[in-house]
Formats: C-alpha cells, sequence, structure tokens
C-alpha cells in the first residue's frame, strides 16, 4: 500500500550531455535520475545517508517501477516520484 503523503515529486530539466545522438535521454542517465530522486526523498523525509551513518545504517533502492510511453528530449522537464512502501516485511 502507498502512503500518498510519502510520495515525492521533482522536476528535471534533460540536459544536452545525457541524451543520445538522437536527442533522446539515455537510459543509463534515467536510471541515474531515478536514483537521484530517491536520494532527494530519504534525505527530506530525514533518512538520508547522513540521517542513517549516525545509527550505522542505510537505505537501498529495492524496486524500480517505470513505465516509458517514449524517451523525453534534450530540452524537456521531466517529472519523477517516488514513495516508500512499508517495511515490515524487512528484518
Amino acid at each position: 500500500m502507498i502512503n500518498s503523503d510519502a510520495i515525492y515529486s521533482w522536476s528535471y530539466p534533460v540536459l544536452s550531455h545525457e541524451v543520445n545522438p538522437k536527442g533522446e535521454l539515455r537510459p543509463d542517465y534515467l536510471m541515474g535520475l531515478l536514483h537521484d530522486c530517491a536520494w532527494r526523498h530519504a534525505e527530506q523525509t530525514g533518512i538520508g545517508f547522513n540521517d542513517l551513518k549516525k545509527h550505522n545504517a542505510l537505505w537501498i533502492v529495492a524496486r524500480f517501477r517505470f513505465v516509458i510511453h517514449r524517451f523525453p528530449e534534450r530540452g524537456e522537464i521531466i517529472l519523477i516520484n517516488t514513495w516508500s512502501r512499508a517495511t515490515d516485511r524487512l528484518s
């Protein structure tokens, strides 16, 4: 179950060095952006790297879910959303 209060959104402009020769966002940069959005979300919610380092803990991205209808082009603004799920299944 997703808690709607836990959703984080980030708008990002596709930069020229992140595109392929056709001018489309490269998949490796897309994955980096998804990870960066998760990092920003963790920082905002108080479970970022520096917060968890104090407790010898860390967070991981366990799963990505995305649907790509087309790759965005240079100069387009993309919206990335991330959310947390309950961790009660983890030990």
